[in-house]
């Protein structure tokens, strides 16, 4: 299923006597406007004023108060979940907001998402699946152990669905990053002109015939411990996403893995979309759709070679470090590492 940026009604607005941020949800739609108080949003179905909000700031916590509803039923939580995004955005706004319990029982906020007293972090709220993750893991699964071909004991692992897995709006670039899982009938002939391109072979070294890489995808696809996907801007495919789990891949044995460790390589395949901003957007989003896809991801690990300069300057813009670097047969590697908790305190979902 594939979203573009009008289904997924986000429209901010840079005009202050207008919305500044409209979405909508089962038929109610919320703007938040500004005016000598601050922010303040209104909730309306058709003609019908549902409800008001408020956000009233402090240095260290903000409190979403509700004002006034004349709805006696509850509203779509998806659209606070939305507004809450939004507030996030904004610059200036601190990093846990306050739901008032009146605002709590109107939308009918889920346990889990706030604590007993209505108090909501930013770094908890981009760790729930709601708004961007469509795959169907988010470590929900049961947990049982298998043995691979190498007598390695491991979780066993799942195919990824087919189609939509990660979509999010990216206000600085205006732009919806997504991932869906590599089909060969629709990207092997892009698959194989990224390939032959030369910044691209001289890492992945398979500028090969056609025959070659259907066979290596299908590889892939049958390699329980790998998982290919496709990164898009606004549905444009630009990038191959090869996910692994790294206790079973060949990084394993190069530090202390843990059993739901996860990692990527990755190649950008069309060159308008190389460069920082870009680079720093598809990194982040793909971290953040495999922290999504299963709770119990809490490192994410890369072995790129070791003179990738680009890719390693693009990791210091975001929450990945290099720990060392260690020799493959093939190449001198860099380890990689990203620590789930650092992630969700760091990283600027904008």
């Amino acid at each position: 299923m594939n979203r573009s940026k009008s289904a997924i009604n986000v429209s901010p607005v840079r005009i202050e006597l207008d919305p500044i941020f409209h979405a909508v949800e089962d038929g109610v739609c919320i703007d938040w406007l500004v005016d000598t108080q601050g922010l303040h949003a209104q909730l309306r179905s058709s003609s019908q004023r549902l409800a008001e909000l408020r956000l009233q700031n402090s240095e260290t916590t903000s409190e979403l108060q509700l004002l006034l509803a004349d709805s006696e039923h509850t509203l779509p939580f998806r659209l606070l979940a939305r507004s809450l995004e939004w507030l996030w955005w904004q610059a200036g706004t601190p990093r846990q907001l306050q739901l008032s319990e009146a605002l709590r029982r109107l939308f009918a906020v889920p346990k889990g998402w706030c604590d007993d007293d209505g108090l909501i972090d930013c770094s908890d709220f981009f760790q729930q699946p709601l708004l961007w993750y469509f795959g169907d893991n988010g470590g929900g699964k049961p947990l049982s152990w298998v043995e691979n071909d190498k007598g390695l004991r491991h979780p066993q692992r799942r195919p990824l669905p087919n189609g939509l897995l990660y979509q999010r709006y990216l206000p600085n670039l205006d732009t919806v990053l997504s991932f869906r899982k590599l089909d060969p009938a629709l990207d092997l002939d892009r698959f194989c002109h990224w390939m032959q391109q030369s910044r691209v072979a001289e890492f992945w070294e398979l500028a090969k015939p056609r025959e070659e890489l259907a066979r290596y995808l299908d590889t892939v696809l049958a390699d329980a411990h790998l998982q290919p996907v496709v990164g898009c801007f606004d549905d444009e495919p630009f990038g191959y996403f090869e996910l692994y789990w790294a206790l079973e891949d060949r990084i394993g044995p190069h530090y202390d893995a843990a059993p739901f460790d996860r990692g990527a390589h990755l190649l950008v395949g069309e060159s308008r979309f190389l460069g920082r901003q870009y680079g720093v957007a598809w990194l982040n989003g793909i971290s953040h759709f495999l922290f999504l896809d299963d709770a119990r991801t809490m490192r994410l690990v890369g072995e790129p070679r070791a003179d990738n300069s680009k890719l390693l300057k693009y990791l210091t813009m975001t929450s990945w470090h290099k720990v060392k670097e260690f020799d493959f047969p093939h190449k001198r590697a860099a380890l990689v590492t990203c620590e789930r908790e650092r992630f969700f305190q760091e990283t600027e979902f904008t």
